[in-house]
Parts: C-alpha cells; sequence; structure tokens
C-alpha cells in the first residue's frame, strides 16, 4: 500500500506543485488522528497518499464515494471505514451513531484514523464546523496517548474538484477521467500545475482538554481559515490553450452559508397551532434552548446550530409522531417553517422511503398467500 500511495502521488506531482511542512515529523510508532479542512475532492486523494508513505491510515469515507465499484478495493486494503452520507440523507439517526462506534473501535484496536471535523467539501472560500460535533466527541474518548494532527490544504479551492467550479459537489467519477484526459492532452509533463500548500501541525495538547464544544470547534475553524481568502484562481488545464479565461465564479453554491440562508415563504395559517408547538417543543429539547428564543423563521443551522445528528433526529421525531409527515431531503430543511410543512405533508419534494426488514417480509408473506 506504501508503493502504491507513494506512485499515485507522484501522479498527482504531474498536475500540482506541493508546498509541504513538517511531514517529515510524524512518527510512525505513534498513533494519530488527523484532522484536515476539506476544499476540494482531490484532497483526501492528497493527503492521504502523502500522509500514507509515513504510517498507515484509514480514512474516514462517506459510502457515496466508499460504494463505488474499483475505488473500493482500494479502500478496502487501506482500512478505510465506511460512513453513512449523513449530507444526502441516506441514513437513520441509529444509522449514524453505528459509524461513529466504528470510528472509536477503529482507534481502540491501533488504529490512525483521518476523518473531517466539517463531514462536507467547502460549500464557501471557509471551512465553517461550528455546529459540528463529530470531531469533538471522538476525542473526548481517545487514549491519553493519541495524538492529534491537523492539516491546512489550500489552493484548491478554484480547482474543478470543487463547488466553485460549477456551484455544486463535482461528480466524482467524470472529474476524475476529465483529469486523466488533460494530463494525457498535455503529454503528462507539461501539464500546467497548480500550487497547493499543505501544512501539518500537531494540535494535541490545544483540543484534548478543551471541554466546550464551541470552542474546540473554533481553534479549528481558526486554524483552516488562517490565510483568509484565497483570490479567483482558475488555472489553466492545457498549456497550449486557456481554457478558463473568461470563466467567472458561481453566484450562489449549494449548501453555502448564503444559500441555506434563503428560506422558503411562511404562511403561518397553514401550520395548526399543536404541530408548530409539538416541534419547537423537541427542538428546545434537543439544543437546550428556551422557547422563547425560536419562531417559525429561525434558521436550522444558522441560529440554532443545528449539526448532522440533530437534523436526523428531529426529522425521526416528526416521522414517528405526525401520521401524515412526508420526507423532504435533508437540504431542504432550513428553517422551523420547513419542519412544520414536513409534519403536513406539505414539502415540495420528497425522498423515497427505504422498506424496512419487516415490510419486506410482508410483501413476501403476501406474494406467498397469492401463490396459494
Amino acid at each position: 500500500m506504501k508503493l502504491l500511495s507513494f506512485l499515485y502521488f507522484q501522479i498527482l506531482k504531474l498536475r500540482y506543485k506541493f508546498n509541504i511542512s513538517w511531514l517529515e515529523k510524524i512518527d510512525k510508532n505513534k498513533q494519530y488522528l488527523v484532522f484536515p479542512n476539506h476544499q476540494a475532492l482531490v484532497d483526501p486523494q492528497i493527503i492521504v497518499s502523502l500522509i500514507w508513505q509515513k504510517i498507515n491510515l484509514s480514512p474516514v469515507i462517506s459510502q457515496t464515494y466508499y460504494n463505488i465499484p474499483v475505488l473500493k478495493q482500494f479502500f478496502k486494503l487501506m482500512w478505510a471505514v465506511s460512513m453513512w452520507d449523513i449530507q444526502r440523507w441516506t441514513s437513520s439517526i441509529e444509522d449514524i451513531n453505528k459509524s461513529l462506534e466504528w470510528i472509536k473501535n477503529w482507534i481502540k484496536n491501533r488504529k490512525n484514523i483521518l476523518l473531517y471535523p466539517a463531514w462536507q467539501l467547502y460549500s464557501q472560500w471557509y471551512e465553517v464546523i461550528k455546529w459540528k460535533k463529530s470531531a469533538f466527541n471522538i476525542v473526548k474518548e481517545i487514549d491519553d496517548k493519541i495524538e492529534i494532527l491537523v492539516v491546512r490544504t489550500t489552493g484548491l479551492w478554484w480547482s474543478h474538484w470543487s463547488k466553485a467550479w460549477n456551484w455544486e459537489t463535482p461528480n466524482f467519477i467524470k472529474t476524475f477521467l476529465k483529469s486523466i484526459l488533460i494530463l494525457i492532452w498535455n503529454i503528462l509533463f507539461l501539464t500546467p500545475k497548480r500550487e497547493v500548500n499543505i501544512e501539518i501541525e500537531n494540535y494535541t495538547k490545544k483540543l484534548k482538554n478543551i471541554k466546550n464544544i464551541n470552542e474546540f470547534n473554533q481553534i479549528l475553524e481558526d486554524f483552516y481559515n488562517k490565510d483568509w481568502e484565497e483570490i479567483i484562481k482558475y488555472n489553466r488545464h492545457f498549456f497550449y490553450f486557456d481554457n478558463v479565461k473568461n470563466k467567472k465564479e458561481p453566484s450562489l453554491i449549494s449548501w453555502s452559508i448564503k444559500s441555506i440562508s434563503n428560506s422558503n415563504k411562511i404562511d403561518e395559517n397553514i401550520v395548526p397551532k399543536e404541530v408548530k408547538e409539538k416541534i419547537i417543543k423537541r427542538v428546545c429539547e434537543i439544543k437546550e434552548i428556551q422557547k422563547e428564543k425560536i419562531n417559525l423563521e429561525s434558521n436550522l443551522i444558522n441560529d440554532l446550530f443545528f449539526d448532522s445528528l440533530d437534523l436526523a433526529e428531529i426529522k425521526a421525531f416528526i416521522q414517528t409522531n405526525f401520521q401524515n409527515s412526508d420526507n423532504p431531503p435533508i437540504t431542504s430543511l432550513k428553517t422551523i417553517w420547513d419542519l412544520c410543512i414536513m409534519a403536513i405533508w406539505k414539502s415540495n419534494n420528497n425522498e423515497k422511503l427505504k422498506d424496512c426488514e419487516w415490510w419486506k417480509n410482508k410483501k413476501i408473506y403476501s406474494l406467498i398467500d397469492n401463490l396459494n
């Protein structure tokens, strides 16, 4: 695996000019928990292939990418941990907690773990972690001998692997194939290079004894966002042709602070009073806040600091307690109003619910009865 990592990193160097600091201080006799920022889909490829040359490293990978047929074999070789895709809402809170337990068990088994505290790609030029708690909860339970490394990668925000290229998460397979073609079209060694800085620091002492989640996340954000905003830099892909000369940045990027701040129009007459009160009461219990601080316009992420687990919990609560509730994608749940609309089957779009085991059995039994 170390040889494969070395070879793949050499291929990446055909496209990127790397400036790397602190890598030589990583000790193969120690156990590490690695927290990188996540500018683009290519940065896990860079960080994992780089650090694997020093130590064995098990990355935590979303199921969306883990289950890609060819890649899955490589992920198994590096003992990667498959994580339910929280942002796409393909999981329940039980599924998410199960994945987190897998991570904790991997750490107990002396594995070096790479985990993204934000659990998602950059949706603006800076990293946002303030409402996430997975990294904080894991650090609370790790052994004192485990050291924490933080990794800041810069220079990739304007690449075609990022949301800054085309406002949404790039398609991994298409972008990967495009990258191979770019190398071929440039006869490999003539490929224009993008400069990428990788800074690794040991933050064990700074993060180990933090008791407050907001302080913990702020320390990470301060590290990741230290260099402030990157200037717009769409690098050309061909040595003989400037294909990005007239390219402009997207006006709105999916899951950005600006995007999740755009809420639906509110009509209080649609939602019964008892529905609104029941949902607000549960939100208050989840976030441990007073109901006077909440109204229908309260943004779940920006105002109430909901993270993925909170969203999973409130969605499960609504589907359990409201008979006529629907199943909107998690990306459409932005405000208290959206939760209320979900509870009364008024959402604009819905996802298909997965069959549970008892329902599958019920359909089988029904089929048998019909055959008889």
